[in-house]
């Protein structure tokens, strides 16, 4: 038996308990030593229960399956890492309680990029959703990894935002990372498989059940040089993410909101307690060491050439949505084929976007 063998044993076990299994290797020099010895006769006092010894001899009993499993895996495009390999995140390895081995499906956050996490309310509001996708944009323009749980709401928008700047983003689920979850979010899985990740430290079959995403949210953060939060709750699993973040020692900033919004009831609190505040993507410059790309030249070159009637058009429009009608009776000068005109070009150019039928939005 090879050591990624054993490893992947381990790793197998459903809903193992790694921080316990940490300790328990610790008491050997060679993982493999596990599936060698006779377990029952070790000396390890009140350290381990017995439903761990029951789980745990349950799998050495079935070591030898283990080949077979691995191949059928990795036939699946799903690749397996133990906390040994040399490719293992080293963000990681600095945790409390590590995940002992990752699977992953694409390719894992590399060290020596900054990496930043986005999250927020599943039901966050198209302003939430709309600034956790410039946030996105802004990070991969400036060649930050973008890390979050793939969810709905903030947390693929920022994804999305990402990828739209031809970015990496890596999401870390909940299940195992043959299981798209949510279903809604497959396309997002797809191009984060090609062109970024997704990573689990629950072994492939294993379904997104509630319980199992406060501990994959420590990975989150642990991944992240600092973490972003678009809208939330005071309590919800983005403020698990933000506890995680503040025991692993990584910055945090909150994007702020109307005091009597639910969904900015979390980032106020947060802003309170002395998390960053963020008014504008650039607000991270400074903590992550970003230095602005020439695309960010570009973009302003493209905006001061813009023609009168382009000009008037996209000062009208913000990270809030505005439907064509407001903008014809804001500016008032332009008929609705010259607007629809003027719009297409902004489109085209890149600076704006449409968030829903006749609604337009920028593209920060």
């Amino acid at each position: 038996m090879t050591k990624e063998e054993a490893w992947f044993c381990l790793c197998s076990i459903p809903d193992m308990d790694s921080f316990r299994m940490q300790r328990f290797v610790s008491l050997f020099d060679d993982v493999r030593e596990l599936f060698s010895e006779d377990l029952s006769d070790l000396d390890t006092g009140e350290l381990f229960t017995h439903a761990f010894f029951a789980t745990l001899l349950e799998a050495i009993r079935n070591k030898q399956k283990i080949p077979e499993q691995m191949k059928k895996m990795q036939a699946k495009g799903i690749r397996f890492i133990s906390i040994e390999d040399p490719g293992y995140p080293e963000r990681l390895k600095t945790m409390v309680d590590p995940p002992l081995g990752l699977f992953y499906r694409g390719a894992l956050p590399r060290d020596g990029l900054k990496s930043a996490a986005i999250i927020g309310a599943r039901t966050c509001s198209e302003y939430g959703r709309n600034a956790a996708y410039s946030f996105g944009r802004y990070l991969a323009k400036n060649g930050v990894q973008v890390i979050s749980g793939m969810a709905m709401g903030a947390d693929g928008a920022g994804q999305w935002g990402a990828l739209s700047a031809e970015g990496k983003s890596f999401g870390v689920l909940g299940s195992g990372v043959d299981i798209c979850y949510p279903q809604e979010h497959f396309p997002l899985y797809e191009k984060l498989c090609a062109v970024g990740g997704v990573i689990s430290e629950y072994p492939p079959g294993t379904p997104g059940l509630a319980f199992r995403f406060p501990r994959r949210n420590r990975i989150i953060s642990a991944l992240s040089d600092c973490v972003i939060v678009i809208e939330a709750r005071k309590k919800s699993g983005t403020m698990t993410t933000v506890d995680h973040a503040l025991n692993q020692g990584k910055d945090v900033f909150a994007l702020p909101g109307r005091y009597n919004d639910p969904m900015s009831q979390g980032c106020n609190m947060l802003i309170k307690q002395g998390a960053g505040i963020l008014t504008c993507p650039e607000d991270l410059a400074e903590t992550l060491g970003l230095i602005p790309p020439d695309g960010d030249k570009k973009t302003k070159n493209i905006n001061l050439g813009l023609a009168k009637e382009e000009n008037m058009v996209y000062s009208c429009i913000s990270l809030q949505p505005k439907h064509m009608d407001d903008l014809l009776e804001q500016i008032g000068q332009l008929t609705v084929g010259e607007l629809s005109l003027a719009l297409m070009r902004l489109e085209i150019a890149g600076l704006i976007r449409q968030s829903g039928s006749g609604y337009y939005v920028r593209n920060e």
